[in-house]
């Protein structure tokens, strides 16, 4: 990105040689920059993203309005290029330590605010498409900053052409009340007309109408058709930009390759030199109006739409000659982009030379938290390692993969961060003495959701942080709580919260204070430490804090908190260079048990676009929760087989996850036992006191312990909710408690204590969004026997209400089914009353005629699952045929011993 010149507005032409003389059918939208630029004067800061397809005109209607604004106004412009430093003409470089986003843009503010002292400023940001989406973020603060100053900021954006990083940068930046966006529409066909009788073209109505169709209204695309040198309308943009070209000389044809190989503007007299002639060349491009001059020692296309169709012509030797050329005279120029220099001579074919800049200009990018840029720089910096060359310095090509895949953690390119550490593994653990390097470069935060290797954590100093994190929760696993909890302590005192690493190494602490069941003291230190980043204005350590404190709240079972920190850390960190998609995927999975399935499909959908390998497996659990709430028995099961991959990423509470998942899984096909097993498993993955699955995974086992009649089970459950809640744990754990021990009343004859544990448990529910969880307690309420007529219609009522609108199937079913139980009066003991519900409603489906198929389609269970649930029916029922149960139900008790 480079600057250009400042100073009190001039009285140059607003158009340029080669354009239109006129500005057509932009009226509307230099009226809406006037106006805020109107504003603006008066003190009010704005910013106008003036947006749109390549050729649309957003660099003219921009000049035309800073040309409107007058002599009182001061204009500063900045181009964006690709890789290009931060804003460093204006403030320098911010400190390493800062959090770029807020950092950047806070000090981008205030400079402006000084430098709009004494007139009102105008700012242009060209090219704004080509900015790493972390400064685009920063744009938010910097408008924080100038919502009093007189100050507009009008910045050009080309739809299309970014990524999905910058779209969702864009649309974040749009949000803030004092920003604008004035999207350029190609012209209409009278628009086109107007257009070529002001360049001194008098098309026919039919010559009119193919120029139209052949230009789509984009006003550069007519431009370049209108100025032919044969006076013949050229087909294409392609045939009108090489018709052109064949009528300059050779020097101005040379200039122009140059030019469009070197991307953006170059040094003029660097040009001069590296083209032969190149003097008259540049001057002839400049006249012809194919080339303009932004600064009066720079030169560029003047458009690059242009560079596109040149380059395309030049021929790969050519452009390797060609490109090599300008960086060999440009590494001799101060203050070149190392990028720039990478790229130039990555396009030469010297793989070497592009690999050194490279990795200096990826090291400077992850220093600003530019985590995408510096991703794509260290992949050409490790392309020559390839081959794995030069043994003599493994240590240094480790290094430099492990920065690569730390930066790639933290961009969100989960494939790139597992490829690059493990080629980084590979060579540290091949020079001696230099193993601990892996093992601290695996335990770094940025890659905790790729696949690891088994680690030796004493390989790290006694006293390293990761080191002591590793043994706190091992000593949790061991259930060794008090260690635990002075390991994480002993963690704590080493890291330094001025660092954006030591806090983050703090954050991970406090969660094992939590783990060991000091969830008071790790509240209070998040609280403290996410203080500390929002007062410092470092929003990725803040980002860290959010997500750690929201791991904490599902851990006390307060998902709703859960859910708002998430979405708080979400959009900080969609305003950087972060990968958002872990928290998303922690958004959906929150969303899918709470009963929102329909917002876990579009956040789903969402994520699968990105088409990447190791997002599409950690999607599965979220899609899985869904299935299961909808009944799709069969899809839920295909992706809990595909989900096993996940207990090689070594991530313990996602595997509970998974494992909560199988659990409910098991349970809703009435195959309790295998549920009790599923979460009974988590006890072996983690000792965690409190971990995002812990109360989902003692919700399922009470529900399973009771359909089994195991009250050993069930009691160890209500007892571990009961110790949580001694503990500190939330709402969540309230909402359980009164429900476990709702149900226990109903147990044990006791309806009208049933009754009001378990409205007081809905009640909780309900207001903490768990929308499934307190249907399904309406249910049980509903269910209690004894109560009266009109409270079990209340149940039903809400549990409908909650359902219905939410498409919970599996809830809906068991609701109809309830419905109709009919009647709560006591009556006489019933032959299928050893039963079960789910094998009491199989065995009045078999009693109906109805086959295993149409059971396991009516109860959205597998026909395995009706086949081993009517093994245990024969057995409780002591029958051995199928026939034998529609007698039990309509006649009269039989001999259980008869054939």
């Amino acid at each position: 990105m480079e600057r250009g010149a400042q100073g009190p507005h001039s009285d140059a032409p607003p158009w340029l040689v080669g354009a239109c003389p006129i500005l057509v059918e932009r009226d509307a939208h230099l009226a809406a920059v006037r106006d805020l630029a109107a504003r603006t004067a008066g003190g009010e800061g704005n910013l106008v993203v003036v947006s749109g397809e390549a050729g649309t005109g957003k660099s003219r209607l921009t000049r035309e309005s800073i040309a409107s604004l007058g002599r009182d106004w001061t204009v500063q412009t900045l181009r964006f290029e690709p890789d290009a430093a931060p804003f460093d003409d204006l403030i320098g470089p911010v400190g390493a330590e800062d959090t770029p986003a807020r950092a950047i843009g806070t000090a981008l503010g205030r400079e402006l605010r000084r430098r709009a002292e004494a007139a009102p400023l105008a700012l242009v940001l060209e090219d704004l498409e080509r900015a790493d989406p972390l400064l685009i973020g920063a744009l938010v603060s910097t408008l924080d900053v100038l919502v009093d100053a007189p100050v507009l900021v009008l910045a050009t954006y080309r739809v299309g052409g970014p990524g999905a990083d910058h779209s969702a940068a864009i649309a974040e930046l749009l949000r803030v009340p004092n920003a604008h966006d004035i999207r350029i529409r190609p012209l209409s066909r009278d628009g086109v007309a107007v257009m070529a009788r002001a360049m001194g073209s008098d098309p026919s109505d039919a010559e009119l109408d193919e120029l139209y169709r052949r230009t789509d209204g984009n006003p550069f695309f007519v431009e370049e058709l209108l100025h032919a040198p044969s006076g013949e309308l050229p087909w294409t943009l392609t045939e009108a930009v090489l018709d052109r070209l064949a009528a300059l000389s050779a020097p101005a044809r040379e200039v122009a390759r140059a030019l469009a190989c070197a991307l953006t503007a170059l040094p003029r007299p660097v040009v001069e030199r590296v083209v032969p002639d190149g003097p008259a060349g540049c001057s002839e491009l400049i006249a012809t109006g194919i080339a303009v001059a932004p600064t009066p020692d720079e030169i560029t296309l003047r458009h690059a739409l242009l560079g596109d169709v040149v380059v395309a012509h030049v021929s790969a030797s050519d452009r390797r000659e060609l490109c090599g050329r300008l960086a060999t005279a440009l590494e001799g120029e101060p203050g070149v982009a190392p990028a720039r220099l990478a790229r130039l001579w990555d396009s030469a074919g010297d793989s070497d030379r592009a690999a050194r800049w490279a990795a200096v200009a990826a090291d400077a990018a992850a220093r600003g938290r530019q985590y995408r840029t510096a991703s794509e720089l260290y992949r050409l910096a490790l392309a020559r390692h390839d081959d794995e060359r030069d043994a003599d310095d493994a240590l240094d090509r480790a290094a430099l993969f492990d920065r690569a895949a730390v930066a790639a953690g933290w961009a969100g390119l989960g494939a790139d961060a597992y490829e690059w550490a493990t080629r980084a593994d590979a060579l540290y653990r091949s020079c001696a003495g230099e193993e601990w390097r892996a093992v601290a470069m695996w335990l770094n935060p940025a890659i905790d959701k790729v696949p690891k290797p088994a680690l030796d954590p004493t390989a790290l100093a006694p006293d390293a942080v990761p080191r002591l994190l590793v043994e706190a929760h091992e000593a949790t696993r061991r259930k060794e709580y008090a260690a635990a909890a002075e390991l994480a302590r002993q963690a704590l005192a080493a890291c330094d919260e001025r660092t954006d690493a030591g806090l983050t190494s703090m954050t991970n602490a406090a969660r094992r204070l939590a783990a060991a069941g000091e969830l008071r003291e790790a509240e209070a230190v998040l609280h403290r430490l996410r203080a500390v980043a929002a007062a410092s204005r470092r929003d990725e350590a803040l980002t860290v804090a959010l997500t750690a404190q929201s791991f904490v709240a599902a851990g006390r079972g307060d998902m709703d908190d859960c859910l708002a920190l998430n979405r708080q850390a979400l959009e900080l960190a969609r305003r950087g260079e972060q990968g958002t998609w872990a928290i998303e995927v922690g958004i959906a999975l929150i969303l899918a048990y709470l009963g929102e399935l329909d917002e876990v499909d579009a956040i789903v959908a969402s994520l699968r676009e990105q088409h990447d390998a190791l997002i599409d497996e950690f999607v599965q659990l979220p899609a899985c929760v869904v299935d299961i709430e909808r009944g799709n028995q069969a899809r839920a099961r295909e992706r809990l087989e595909r989900l096993q991959g996940v207990y090689a990423l070594g991530v313990a509470e996602f595997t509970a996850g998974v494992l909560l998942a199988r659990a409910r899984w098991h349970y809703a096909g009435a195959e309790h036992e295998q549920a009790l097993l599923a979460a009974a498993e988590v006890s072996t993955l983690t000792g965690d006191l409190f971990h995002a699955s812990a109360l989902g995974l003692l919700t399922v086992t009470v529900r399973a312990a009771r359909a089994l009649g195991d009250d050993r089970a069930e009691q160890d459950a209500r007892t571990v909710i009961d110790d949580a809640l001694r503990r500190g744990a939330g709402r969540g754990f309230q909402a359980a408690a009164a429900w476990a021990h709702g149900l226990e009343a109903s147990t044990r004859g006791a309806p009208l204590d049933a009754a009001t544990l378990l409205e007081s448990a809905a009640t909780q529910l309900e207001a903490g969004q768990r929308y499934r969880e307190a249907a399904e307690t309406w249910l049980d309420l509903a269910e209690v026997a004894g109560i009266d007529t009109e409270t079990r219609a209340h149940a039903l009522e809400r549990a409908a209400d909650l359902a219905r609108p939410r498409g919970l199937v599996r809830v809906l079913t068991r609701l109809d089914n309830v419905a109709r139980s009919g009647s709560t009066a006591p009556r006489a003991p019933g032959p299928l009353d050893v039963l079960s519900g789910r094998q009491r409603e199989i065995a009045e489906l078999v009693a109906a005629g109805r086959t295993n198929r149409e059971i396991g389609e009516a109860l959205f269970i597998s026909e395995h699952t009706v086949r081993n649930q009517l093994v245990e029916v024969f057995a409780k029922l002591a029958i051995s045929r199928r026939s034998e149960i529609a007698r039990l139900i309509d006649g009269p008790p039989r001999n259980p011993g008869a054939v």
